[in-house]
């Protein structure tokens, strides 16, 4: 799974990480594979990760080009998007909402429930 997230150390993204941090073991548990994405630089993202213990990796897209590519903004808004994606590398399904972070994790916790 792919998370878009719209910065380090905001009050929403930290409680969105957070929980995908709190749920990796039982995601990875499962087969899911735990990738966060935002805007920010490198070492923002260094200093985030650390500060925050994820064991997952969060990619830098500071151009939002990939985030443009997956549709994940509303107009110039870097939006909160999750997607599903399978071994193939098709997306299956997608979770967007941007004012409840924690729906999130509990999305793709329904999704393997169901799978």
């Amino acid at each position: 799974m792919l998370f878009f997230y719209p910065a380090d150390h905001s009050p929403g993204c930290t409680t969105q990480v957070c929980a995908f941090r709190d749920a990796y073991e039982e995601l990875v548990g499962h087969g899911v594979e735990v990738v966060g994405i935002s805007g920010q630089k490198i070492a923002s993202h260094e200093r985030f990760a650390g500060s925050q213990a994820l064991p997952f990796p969060i990619a830098s897209d500071p151009g939002n080009l990939v985030r443009r590519e997956y549709g994940a903004s509303k107009w110039i808004i870097p939006w909160r998007v999750t997607y599903l994606i399978d071994e193939d590398g098709i997306v299956s399904d997608v979770y967007s909402g941007m004012v409840q972070p924690l729906m999130h994790v509990e999305y793709v916790k329904q999704w393997i429930a169901e799978d």
